[in-house]
């Protein structure tokens, strides 16, 4: 069977803990930053493990790739440059502000969630 109710489980657990940290704790930029972009990795990470049927490592290191790839697109400030500041969903989606920091939390959450998938 290639759909893992499981993983999607996780999934959505991964998104109600986003959506409260964008709720609740926006005005706190460690909780909203750091741990948004960490959780971020499970959400993307378990939806693929949902419904794809890859082996867990090479999937988190795609995402973690996407995730790294996505910040060099803000280092290179892509959103601007090619005129879509304005836009919203590819502000959100892609972002607009690089921070080194994104990329450990991006890192320890790969190894967080695949620790987590490999142990269980």
């Amino acid at each position: 069977m290639l759909f893992k109710p499981r993983y999607l489980v996780f999934f959505a657990l991964c998104f109600l803990a986003c959506v409260v940290i964008v709720l609740f704790f926006g005005q706190w930029p460690f909780v909203r930053g750091f741990l948004g972009d960490f959780l971020v990795m499970g959400l993307i990470y378990f939806l693929g493990r949902a419904f794809l049927p890859t082996r867990p490592t090479n999937l988190m290191a795609a995402v973690l790739l996407l995730a790294f790839a996505v910040e060099g697109l803000q280092y290179a400030d892509f959103v601007n440059r090619i005129g879509l500041a304005d836009n919203q969903l590819v502000s959100i989606v892609v972002g607009t502000v690089y921070s080194p920091t994104d990329l450990l939390a991006y890192t320890l959450g790969a190894l967080a969630f695949w620790a987590m998938d490999w142990q269980g």
